[in-house]
């Protein structure tokens, strides 16, 4: 796996602009194969419900890695699936950086103060639930004891971030999406978790810019 610095890709991520960014194309390679068309033909004047994640980067043993969390079995959408930390933007918020900061405190202990903004990639639309997601991304100086809310996450994982770049790690998978319906997609496949869907779409844009990152 290729060796990543958090001082270097932070740095580089930091002069990211919108321009950058590679949109629904770098979403795509991890699409689900029904989803194409539908994110085409989307309509994105009609009304949206609004969200924000957050990909938070940091060092751990030398290796750069992001944290992701199992979403709780009791939940009532997406139970059980890997996901990044974050939730429905709240009336009091001010910013969608403040809605993934507040929500990754809530749902992991880390305490919103100790991150850094890097940068914000495109966001992602998810039709079945009609949410817009604004994707976030920050860093930590180191990771502090976590204290993952039972209520919402089943399990915190550490994922490095040349795991990602590696594409020996994605394989074509058949997901259960409803009674009789399944759907295929592309998935990551780390230890024995399955990183899928929305999730998979947003580490693929992040992929596809950290390739234009030049060397150290």
């Amino acid at each position: 796996m290729q060796k990543l610095s958090i001082y270097h890709v932070s740095s580089f991520l930091k002069k990211t602009t919108e321009a950058d960014l590679l949109g629904l194309e770098a979403q795509l390679k991890m699409a689900p194969t029904l989803r194409e068309k539908e994110l085409r033909l989307v309509n994105s004047n009609l009304p949206r419900r609004l969200s924000a994640i957050l990909i938070i980067l940091f060092m751990e043993d030398g290796v750069l890695k992001t944290l992701m969390m199992k979403r709780s079995s009791n939940l009532n959408h997406h139970a059980g699936q890997i996901s990044f930390p974050g939730g429905q933007v709240d009336k009091d918020d001010r910013s969608p950086w403040e809605t993934a900061i507040r929500e990754t405190e809530e749902e992991t202990g880390i305490d919103r103060n100790g991150i850094t903004f890097l940068t914000k990639l495109s966001d992602l639309f998810i039709p079945p639930s009609n949410f817009n997601v604004n994707v976030m991304v920050g860093s930590l100086k180191e990771l502090p004891k976590l204290t993952p809310n039972s209520e919402e996450v089943d399990d915190l994982i550490k994922v490095p971030i040349s795991f990602f770049l590696e594409e020996e790690h994605i394989q074509n998978m058949n997901f259960e999406v409803g009674e009789d319906r399944m759907l295929e997609a592309p998935a990551y496949l780390f230890n024995e978790h399955i990183i899928w869907g929305a999730s998979a779409m947003m580490i693929s844009e992040l992929v596809e810019i950290l390739k234009k990152m030049p060397a150290e």
